[in-house]
């Protein structure tokens, strides 16, 4: 048996806030509520979607995302078994990249370049193609991902 291993989901996508000790979690389905949870990020039972995003000194919250590991096995690749403390993991080594490249994006254009003009991402359905000008186009720099 060869195993492979994945961490899902694949991209976390986090909300920066100002709170020093306060945050909430990102949703675990697409479309789903952010949740409620304790000072360690454990979400309780039911979970509860948030109420409140600004913490008692009114800063914003910060946003944290779950990750977990699975193990697959390549010759039946829809079986998968979490691994965590205690069941198979002798360590995790975690590395995260941040990138904020918002700024250096395509301008806000909801029906160019994306699944609505032809109902599939494709060459020709790009932001590029569809000629959407950069947000802030008259500015540069050396780690410009556009260069």
């Amino acid at each position: 048996m060869a195993y492979y291993y994945r961490i899902e989901p694949s991209i976390g996508i986090a909300r920066v806030g100002d709170s020093e000790d306060s945050f909430y979690l990102s949703p675990k389905e697409i479309g789903g509520p952010p949740l409620e949870c304790d000072e360690f990020g454990n979400v309780g039972t039911p979970a509860r979607p948030v109420q409140r995003y600004k913490d008692d000194k009114m800063r914003v919250k910060r946003q944290g995302a779950q990750f977990r590991i699975f193990r697959y096995d390549s010759a039946n690749p829809h079986d998968r078994t979490e691994i965590g403390i205690g069941n198979g993991a002798a360590s995790i080594e975690w590395t995260v990249h941040l990138a904020n490249k918002k700024a250096a994006w395509y301008s806000f254009s909801e029906l160019l370049g994306n699944l609505y003009l032809t109902g599939e991402y494709s060459e020709t359905n790009s932001y590029q193609h569809q000629n959407v000008p950069f947000r802030n186009a008259g500015v540069t720099s050396p780690a410009d991902p556009r260069r």
